[in-house]
C-alpha cells in the first residue's frame, strides 16, 4: 500500500515538472490597459473562445486579402496562400467553422472604413486590387472578431515580401485601430515576420518590434493587448 501512495506521488511530481509555464508576463500595465506575453494556440482564443466577452484575434495576410489556400494536389506552379502559414491555417479553420462568404465580408469591411486600393497585383491568378501594408479588414465570428491586417505583398510568382518596417507599421495600424474599434475587447497579437512573409525575423526580433512599436503608443491603448508565442518558443526570448 505504502509503496503504491509512492509511486503515485513520484508521478504526480514528474507530471507537474513536465507541465508548461503559461503563467503570463505583464510588459506593461496602467490600470485596465496592459501588454502581456503569453504562450500558446492563437487560434484558440478565436475559434475556441468560449468566454463572455469576444476577442480580435490578429491575422496576418498579404495586400490583396487573398482567400484561396492551395494544396498541394492542385499542381499550382505559383501557390496563392500556404496551409502552414497562420493565413492559411486561418482560412482552413474559417471553412471548417462555417465562417463563410469572405471575400464579400472583406470587401464590406474594406468599403466601409473607405479604403481604396493602392496598386494592382504583379501577379497573373491573385486579386487584382491591392490595399496599403497595414490595413485591417475585420471579420466578425460569433464568438471573436479577426483583424486580418495586411502585412506584406506578392511579387509576379506570389513571394510575400515583407520588412522590419512594414511590421513595425502595420503594429502602429494595429494599435490605433483597437483604440478606436475595440470597445475594450482584448487583442491577440501573433509574432509577425517571422515566416512565410520574407521579412526574415527571428522570434526574438518580432517580438522587439512589436513591443517597441506598443510601447511608443501606449497612450493609444485601451483594454489588454496579448503577444502570442507559438508552444515552446517562449524560453529563448529575452522580454
Amino acid at each position: 500500500m505504502l509503496a503504491k501512495l509512492l509511486t503515485q506521488e513520484l508521478r504526480t511530481a514528474i507530471s507537474e515538472n513536465n507541465k508548461i509555464d503559461e503563467t503570463p508576463s505583464i510588459i506593461w500595465k496602467r490600470g485596465k490597459n496592459r501588454i502581456t506575453v503569453i504562450e500558446g494556440d492563437l487560434f484558440k482564443f478565436g475559434f475556441n473562445n468560449r468566454g463572455k466577452d469576444k476577442n480580435i484575434v490578429v491575422i496576418p495576410v498579404n495586400t490583396s486579402f487573398e482567400t484561396h489556400v492551395t494544396r498541394k494536389f492542385e499542381g499550382e506552379p505559383k501557390p496563392i496562400v500556404s496551409a502552414t502559414s497562420i493565413h492559411g491555417q486561418w482560412l482552413t479553420r474559417a471553412e471548417q467553422s462555417g465562417l463563410m462568404n469572405l471575400d464579400k465580408r472583406i470587401q464590406r469591411s474594406l468599403d466601409i472604413d473607405g479604403i481604396k486600393p493602392s496598386s494592382t497585383s504583379k501577379s497573373d491568378n491573385t486579386k487584382t486590387q491591392c490595399y496599403p501594408i497595414g490595413t485591417i479588414a475585420v471579420i466578425e465570428d460569433k464568438n471573436c472578431i479577426y483583424y486580418l491586417t495586411a502585412i506584406s505583398q506578392f511579387n509576379q510568382n506570389n513571394n510575400a515580401q515583407s520588412s522590419a518596417e512594414d511590421i513595425g507599421n502595420s503594429v502602429k495600424t494595429l494599435v490605433e485601430y483597437h483604440n478606436s474599434h475595440g470597445q475594450g475587447y482584448s487583442l491577440y497579437l501573433p509574432l509577425l515576420g517571422t515566416g512565410l512573409s520574407r521579412a526574415g525575423l527571428s522570434y526574438q526580433e518580432s517580438y522587439d518590434i512589436i513591443k517597441e512599436t506598443l510601447l511608443s503608443n501606449i497612450r493609444l491603448i485601451q483594454g489588454s493587448i496579448f503577444i502570442v508565442f507559438p508552444h515552446d518558443e517562449l524560453t529563448e526570448i529575452i522580454l
